[in-house]
């Protein structure tokens, strides 16, 4: 999946069974250029790439493209950087070049239908979707440049502070474009490119040599930047394997209702922490769901964990609750309504169906809660603060059908004006200030219960508002910093609960992603929580798992498959201790050595999220030890198994 350029959000929601805007984690529906400029420094291609030029071409077979770019009087414009982009952004396929004196650029690639973009100093970029090569009749492709954009300038430099020359840098936007990349000109280490505001991923490539990226919001005049690469990944060295070995803690199997004696090391990982954070490298892995069940079995009954909370919408998932908790409905419907379809499988059923189990034996006190943190869906905890505030204040009630009800055509859109949004926020500040004021008088009308449901209720609209509302990078910031919220605010109904969470890497991690421009829940939890988190990384070695087919085909959800390779060094290294199914404690790491350094440094493994394509090789660098307390290392998969 990550083998492309594209920075554009995957509107998962509008594949067949997906309603949600944004069903995925960040891993997969956003910064495909931040994850695929990563992960290329890994790749064996990295000494043939060089941002699109290549020494071969990539068919046998080449047509010309005729380019032609002009100001808006017509005149030519010389010295613009112009690239034809194919479809899914492949670097590697990228070809781009200058216009001349006449503003004339022609270029020769295989036959196809290409994004091509075009950047010139003073004059904002042109992106053009869409188009065929050869054109049906032949005719040059016309740009027109209009003045305007912001200037962005910045340097190259090593890690050791030297200029770093003949790179090229693009500048991809987080959009929900294919192909939106732009180039930057560079003159020895510097570089410089002219940009609308918005939300960037800088990315520089050296030709046999580290890999830049920075996430970058253009909205000043003058944007100045540096860019220095990384470490790059590097295979484990002899003590690195060897620490493995003697640390890594082999499990006997996947499979949950068996003996815990395996997972007494576990226990010790997970020691006192209120939270304890399940993580998963792809969201559709048969092994990652069976061991967390597995996992949440053991927490629960051993360790006296009494919440579950997944990566689903809040208000939604009270209806599995109803049937975890009291048998009340068929949980295999019950799943349906979480609208995700990463949770619809056999495997998550079937801990439902133990979670139940389980409650129908233990006391009230011991029992398991199940909850969701996720605020993407505002039907209906619309519905259900309205159908409260009904019962204890017809006003407001009435206040919500006139003035928020367009908060559930929000889903796939903006507001439609500044003014909607601010209607429907009002109105939602009205209704909390009458719940706080007069929390005795509602409590007195309903329950605490259902009182602390429609705050939380209360808070998914609010959350969600902000949301869609937001730019791309404030809006994904959103959703995990409300994620985060919604756990605690979970917590603080339960006070004396400790909680399992379920979701993907990239949300649980200690550290930021998209270019570390996006805040994780797990940091938001770590900050409110500190040493009563942990979170656990899930990765693989090789396998199958099922996603969205994020090829041009769109076949919807199928099985994809991925081989071992050493550009993977993490998972490689974990398979030298010949543990099939094993965790890490990476909270006892030397603090110094080699071992240190090579887990401080980053490293790769295979990662994918809801939206995948054949030509990825998800193969992503990450600083494991600053991410994740512990992983579990599984090194062979299969499909999770959808349910009918």
């Amino acid at each position: 999946m990550y083998l492309q350029f594209g920075t554009r959000i995957r509107r998962i929601a509008r594949m067949p069974a997906t309603p949600a805007p944004l069903r995925c984690p960040a891993f997969s529906k956003v910064l495909q250029l931040w994850r695929w400029w990563r992960q290329v420094a890994n790749s064996v291609v990295l000494g043939l790439v060089l941002l699109g030029v290549v020494s071969s071409p990539h068919a046998s077979e080449t047509v010309a493209l005729a380019v032609k770019v002009s100001a808006g009087d017509g005149a030519p414009i010389a010295g613009a950087l112009v690239a034809l982009v194919p479809p899914g952004g492949a670097l590697e396929k990228t070809r781009h070049g200058v216009s001349d004196q006449e503003g004339r650029f022609e270029i020769s690639v295989p036959a196809g239908t290409y994004a091509v973009t075009a950047t010139s100093p003073g004059r904002r970029e042109v992106y053009v979707p869409g188009v065929k090569v050869p054109s049906s009749d032949g005719s040059e492709l016309g740009i027109v440049m209009r003045p305007g954009g912001r200037l962005i300038r910045g340097e190259l430099v090593s890690s050791r502070g030297e200029p770093l020359r003949g790179a090229q840098v693009a500048f991809g936007r987080v959009s929900e474009q294919d192909g939106d990349l732009f180039m930057a000109a560079v003159t020895g280490n510097r570089f410089e490119i002219t940009l609308s505001d918005g939300d960037y991923v800088a990315a520089a490539l050296v030709s046999g040599g580290p890999l830049l990226t920075k996430s970058v919001r253009v909205e000043e005049n003058t944007v100045e930047l540096v860019l220095r690469p990384e470490p790059r990944p590097t295979p484990a060295p002899d003590a690195v394997t060897t620490w493995i070995k003697e640390h890594i803690i082999p499990l006997r199997t996947i499979a949950a209702g068996t003996d815990f004696a395996d997972l007494l090391p576990f226990g010790r990982i997970v020691g006192d922490a209120r939270v304890v954070s399940l993580g998963e490298a792809t969201h559709g892995t048969r092994e990652f769901f069976q061991m967390k069940h597995r996992l949440v079995e053991f927490m629960v009954e051993e360790l006296g964990f009494t919440l579950f909370g997944i990566e689903a919408n809040l208000t939604e998932a009270r209806v599995v609750n109803e049937y975890v908790l009291h048998g009340r409905g068929d949980p295999a419907v019950a799943l349906k309504g979480l609208y995700f379809w990463t949770w619809d499988t056999e495997e998550v059923l079937e801990m439902l169906r133990w979670m139940r189990r389980y409650n129908a034996r233990v006391p009230i006190e011991r029992q398991v809660r199940f909850f969701g943190f996720d605020m993407q869906e505002p039907q209906m905890a619309f519905d259900r603060l309205r159908d409260y505030l009904r019962q204890v204040s017809p006003t407001l009630a009435r206040e919500m059908d006139a003035n928020v009800s367009p908060i559930v055509q929000l889903r796939t859109r903006k507001p439609s004006s500044p003014t909607v949004r601010a209607d429907i926020d009002r109105s939602l500040r009205r209704i909390d200030q009458s719940m706080l004021n007069d929390r005795k008088a509602y409590v007195e009308h309903s329950t605490n219960i259902t009182y602390a449901d429609a705050r939380q209720d209360l808070d998914v609209l609010r959350q969600f508002l902000d949301m869609v509302s937001s730019e791309r990078m404030d809006a994904l910031n959103a959703r995990d910093s409300a994620m985060a919220s919604n756990v605690l605010s979970t917590l603080e109904r339960y006070p004396e609960a400790r909680a399992a969470l379920w979701a993907h890497n990239g949300h649980i991690a200690n550290a930021p992603f998209a270019g570390g421009a996006v805040t994780s829940m797990g940091m938001h939890l770590r900050r409110a929580l500190g040493a009563q988190t942990v979170a656990v990384g899930f990765v693989f070695r090789h396998g199958a798992f099922q996603a969205y087919d994020g090829t041009p085909e769109r076949r919807g959800l199928v099985a994809f498959s991925v081989e071992q390779t050493p550009a993977a060094t993490l998972t490689e290294a974990l398979a030298s201790a010949n543990s099939p199914i094993a965790v890490v404690d990476l909270r006892t790491l030397p603090r110094d050595g080699p071992v240190a350094r090579w887990f401080a440094d980053p490293q790769t493994t295979r990662q994918a999220g809801a939206v995948f394509a054949p030509t990825d090789n998800s193969i992503l660098p990450e600083r494991f030890a600053q991410s994740y307390d512990a992983l579990v290392f599984i090194e062979s998969t299969t499909r999770a198994r959808a349910n009918p």
